[in-house]
């Protein structure tokens, strides 16, 4: 895998070149695994990461919502610019 992957025009996704999991847009920092709880977001969430900072709001979603999205604190979350 390269440095960046995309599904859709536009909207390129930085990967970490040895594991292949996204850079936060915000911190240019590698992602972490995070399995997300019910009680913290408001969807259905197959497999995703956040940020390293963990006061940072900006997560990756894997699967059909694929990309970065908002983590607001009451779990809605919203297309990330």
């Amino acid at each position: 895998m390269g440095a960046s992957q995309t599904d859709v025009p536009g909207n390129e996704v930085q990967v970490q070149p040895s594991t292949g999991t996204p850079i936060c847009p915000e911190h240019a920092t590698e992602m972490i695994a995070h399995s997300f709880e019910p009680w913290e977001i408001n969807q259905t969430v197959e497999s995703g990461f956040r940020c390293a900072n963990l006061t940072c709001g900006i997560i990756y979603i894997e699967g059909h919502a694929e990309g970065f999205y908002t983590l607001e604190p009451n779990g809605e979350v919203t297309p990330y610019p």
